[in-house]
């Protein structure tokens, strides 16, 4: 705020100090010295009064500032739903689930881009307009050669949009192997009778480079730092990580196994027909194998872990710069033990512990992991203790917001949590209804309830202290409601119909 001019102001006369009663009698004299000391009380009182209320204006427009600034922060930060208000309503709605699936996609301005594999098998990429549903292109990748192989057994393409580049582009790997479920709970892969690299234009759809890829690559395709890092099995069988220039196809660096992998075991598990499954975080890669492997790569393809083969193995994302390699079934507890990948690349303690599933991480505690039995346990991962438990029961996927845990309880509450203490700060109860998901926009924790004799609600509860802000009504037609990418869609209780609420 620029700097304020005082101006003189009339204002009505007082008697001065000392001034005799007749002082201020019609036509009686002033005396000079209490004029001026008259006027400088205003003047003064004047400029106090314009003091204070600039003081209020900056430190209100402070406020203001920091607000805006942490609710930009927020909107970048991954399941962090666009702005909801008591308004809410259907922005568009549809029976095609390919287009829903482009919601979870990367974003490019104010499109969602994901990739998408047809009832007949055919395979491709698009990009909806996120608020409206319009389909702004939508690109095949491979046709389906031959059409004939059951529903369900192939993987769509993995596609990653890549808006840090020079140039922006989508990466996808697209491939026709495929895992076949056999009736007695046993899996057969089906080998890829082809496998590439695809780059597009974000915009258009448009390819701009392609280039072959082993047929036994693996479809969890990673970007880091610019390079598409692809895994795949040599013909001698050993296990060969690419970190590659989309455009060009040039390799940057590449690792090979010395020894080649070790068979499959029985009771192995992997989404990938290749029995290989890879995750990129902390710039790091990490590689499971079908064996029992593990491998822990720096971004440029040197080992910084190697684990041999053993219990079935693999890679899940427990935050957003925390992965873990998971041994299933070593544990007579749960089935599994995980142990946290570090940031400098090793291997940290073991916990045999299911990790919460968070909707939102926005990065705050991040030396904690939360994870969820009978009890509510964030471990401290730099020395791998307990940190706090709480009796609080986790039901389902949480929020972790400005250091604090918002979590829903299958007993019909909800609950915030300080992430660093396990301090209870606030609980509200809840109407249970068919979903128990939470959401938020940043500004506020959403949950739906249900009615007896209303339609079901959306409520918006303040982070701070848990009161209600709002509520409203969501589309008849809707049961289920959930966050998907920036969205919040809800489906009819057959799930042939989706909306997405706005």
């Amino acid at each position: 705020m620029g700097r304020e001019v005082m101006q003189p102001v009339e204002l009505p006369d007082e008697p001065g100090e000392g001034a005799g009663p007749d002082a201020s009698a019609p036509g009686a004299p002033i005396a000079p010295a209490a004029t001026g000391r008259r006027g400088r009380r205003r003047y003064w009182t004047l400029g106090v009064t314009t003091t204070i209320a600039v003081a209020l204006l900056g430190a209100q427009g402070v406020i203001d500032a920091r607000e805006r600034a942490n609710l930009a922060r927020l909107a970048a930060v991954p399941g962090v739903l666009a702005p909801v208000d008591a308004s809410i309503g259907v922005l568009w709605s549809t029976t095609d689930w390919l287009t829903v699936y482009s919601l979870a996609g990367g974003a490019f301005r104010d499109l969602s881009i994901g990739a998408y594999i047809d009832d007949e098998g055919t395979r491709g990429a698009r990009a909806v307009r996120t608020r409206t549903g319009e389909v702004v292109w939508s690109t095949v990748l491979s046709v389906a050669i031959p059409p004939v192989r059951p529903r369900g057994v192939h993987s769509a393409p993995a596609c990653s949009v890549d808006d840090d580049a020079e140039s922006p582009q989508v990466v996808c790997l697209v491939s026709d192997a495929a895992r076949l479920d056999n009736a007695d709970g046993t899996v057969t892969p089906v080998p890829a009778t082809f496998a590439r690299l695809v780059v597009l234009e974000p915009s258009t759809g448009e390819k701009v480079a392609q280039h072959s890829e082993p047929l036994s690559s693996a479809l969890s395709l990673s970007l880091l730092d610019g390079l598409a890092v692809v895994a795949s099995r040599s013909d001698a069988g050993h296990l060969v990580v690419v970190g590659q220039d989309p455009l060009s196809g040039d390799e940057s660096w590449r690792f090979e196994s010395s020894d080649p992998l070790a068979p499959a075991l029985p009771d192995a598990w992997s989404q990938d027909a290749s029995g290989l499954d890879v995750a990129v975080v902390c710039d790091h890669i990490a590689v499971t194998a079908s064996g029992g492997e593990v491998w822990v790569l720096s971004s440029t393809g040197d080992v910084v872990n190697h684990v041999g083969p053993g219990h079935r193995t693999g890679v899940e994302i427990l935050r957003g710069d925390q992965i873990a390699v998971v041994d299933y079934g070593s544990s007579t507890s749960i089935s599994r033990t995980m142990r946290i990948v570090m940031g400098d690349g090793s291997l940290g303690a073991a916990y045999d512990q299911l990790p919460v599933p968070l909707q939102v991480d926005d990065g705050s505690a991040p030396d904690l992991l939360f994870t969820m039995s009978d009890r509510l346990v964030a471990w401290d991962m730099t020395t791998g203790k307990v940190a706090w438990s709480s009796d609080v029961s986790v039901s389902a996927s949480s929020l972790l917001l400005d250091g604090r845990l918002y979590v829903r309880t299958s007993g019909g509450h909800l609950y915030a949590i300080d992430a660093r203490s396990g301090e209870t700060l606030w609980v509200v109860p809840l109407t249970s209804g068919p979903d128990s998901s939470v959401a938020t926009d940043g500004r506020s924790i959403l949950a739906s309830e249900t009615s007896p004799t209303d339609p079901d609600r959306l409520v918006a509860f303040a982070t701070d202290d848990g009161r209600r802000l709002w509520e409203a009504p969501l589309p008849p037609s809707v049961t289920f409601v959930w966050p998907f990418g920036r969205q919040l869609i809800g489906a009819t209780e057959d799930g042939r119909e989706t909306f997405v609420l706005g």
